[in-house]
This record gives C-alpha cells, sequence and structure tokens, in this order.
C-alpha cells in the first residue's frame, strides 16, 4: 500500500523477530532515529540525508531480500528452497533474489556470485531469469513453458520464455504510496475493504501496513481484538489473527501466514 511505509515496519519487524541483533538495532535507532519516537521512527526519511543510516539499513534488509541469510523472507518460519534452479531442458537458470532489489543496492559478494552466474549461462548458452529468494518456481517455469500452454493462454511467439520475474521487462515504481487511491475509496460507497497481511511475512509486514493505515488518518473504532475461526480438525474455535477497524476500512492480521495468505492459511 505504501512503499516506504512498509519497509519501515519491515525492518522493526527484522528486530522484533530476531533476525537482527540487539547491538545491530540500537545503532540503527542511534543513526537513523535521532529527534523521533523510536517507536514510529522514519527510517527510510532518514536515509535521504544519512549514508551511515542508509548503508546500515541496507545491511540489515539485503541479506534477508537477497535470500544470502538462507531465511524465507515471505514466510519466516518456512523452509527457504534451493536459491539456484539449472533447468538444461529449458535452456534456463533461475536465480533466486528479490526483483525490487538493483543490482547496485546489492553487496560486492553478491554481485560476484551473480557475474559468476551469468558467465556460465552465457558459455552454455542458456538464459538468466530472476525469481523471489528462497521460493520455488521451477515448477511453474516449466508447466507455463509448455507448449500446450502457451497456445492454451494464446501466447504468439514460440520462442517466448516465462519467467518468475522477468529479465527482459524493465519495471518501474512510480507510484510510492496507494494513499490517494484508498482517499477515493473510502470517500464511496463501498461497505467494507479488507486490508490483511499475515503475521510471518517479511516483505509486507503487518507493522509497515499499521504504519501505512495510520498515515491515513482514520480513527479507530473500539479496540483491537481477535478473529476466530473454526478448526475442523479438533472442530473447536481458535484464533485467526487480529482486526482493528477503522469504520469501514479493517486491517486485520493473518495469525502464522507468509506473503500469500491464501496458499499459507486458505
Amino acid at each position: 500500500a505504501d512503499f516506504i511505509r512498509v519497509t519501515d515496519g519491515n525492518i522493526f519487524f527484522t528486530y522484533f523477530h530476531n533476525l537482527i541483533s540487539e547491538d545491530r538495532w540500537r545503532n540503527l535507532l542511534y543513526l537513523c532515529c535521532r529527534n523521533q519516537d523510536k517507536l514510529k521512527c522514519r527510517f527510510t526519511e532518514s536515509m535521504q540525508n544519512n549514508k551511515e543510516c542508509s548503508i546500515l539499513v541496507n545491511q540489515v534488509l539485503d541479506p534477508l531480500y537477497s535470500g544470502k541469510l538462507e531465511i524465507n523472507p515471505y514466510n519466516i518460519y518456512a523452509t527457504c528452497d534451493q536459491n539456484l534452479v539449472v533447468d538444461k531442458m529449458s535452456r534456463t537458470i533461475t536465480v533466486r533474489r528479490n526483483p525490487l532489489l538493483t543490482v547496485d543496492s546489492m553487496s560486492q559478494e553478491i554481485q560476484k556470485q551473480m557475474k559468476e552466474i551469468k558467465d556460465y549461462a552465457r558459455s552454455s548458452n542458456m538464459t538468466v531469469g530472476f525469481g523471489p529468494p528462497c521460493v520455488r518456481t521451477d515448477f511453474l517455469t516449466t508447466y507455463l513453458n509448455r507448449p500446450d500452454v502457451k497456445r492454451a493462454i494464446h501466447v504468439s511467439s514460440s520462442s517466448f520464455k516465462w519467467f518468475p520475474c522477468s529479465p527482459t521487462l524493465k519495471y518501474k515504481r512510480d507510484t510510492p504510496t496507494t494513499a490517494p487511491e484508498y482517499a477515493i475509496l473510502l470517500a464511496g460507497q463501498i461497505p467494507r475493504i479488507y486490508l490483511y497481511n499475515g503475521d510471518v511475512d517479511s516483505t509486507c509486514s503487518y507493522q509497515g501496513e499499521e504504519f501505512f493505515v495510520e498515515s491515513l488518518n482514520r480513527k479507530t473504532v473500539g479496540p483491537r481484538r481477535t478473529w476466530m475461526y473454526l478448526d475442523p480438525t479438533v472442530n473447536t474455535q481458535q484464533v485467526g489473527g487480529f482486526v482493528q477497524s477503522y469504520g469501514v476500512l479493517k486491517l486485520i492480521s493473518v495469525k502464522g501466514s507468509g506473503h500469500f495468505v491464501p496458499q499459507s492459511k486458505p
């Protein structure tokens, strides 16, 4: 919903989920949060004119989002699948890293590894594609590149290959926030808007989403509460997460879920 707010929340997430040390957290607060409320620190704002803060934030987030930490950033309690898939049948290599990170923002070591992979691909007449870290997409890649599937979904060129994150399409973020769109929706006649996050997702953390909703200046309606669901394995009501009402807008967390909520907790 808001790249800047979510990034701020993700930094808090790394600390509250024991992904960084106490010393590193203290350094973050010292370098990035001077003259700020430490519990509402805007790390990304400090990064704009504080090089030391910017370097430290990148040192915290890059290893997680690049896959170097070998923790699944989309669900930190799930397994981290292999970071490199070589599919000789389709002559492709899929490298697991965050497609939102530019090469310039990665460490020199990761850049070196990327160069070695590209050199290997070039020598083997293979194509390098980028995919999300710790998430296996080779099954989907094989399926979508089958000739019969291409025909079924009307892909006109037989030479076109599908990748999880295309190496040819250039993605550009030109809108850092969807706050104006939410303002339009909230001013309309929509009866309910559910904004939900898995609570073990470090890429779009619940904390960051909460910062975003607070930036909309909506008043809370009632206290934050649990929401329940019927667990058929034990035939009892169980806590599914938490919900905070802002009138029409409901901010919801899904307990134990990662980034892909319908997949993690259907």
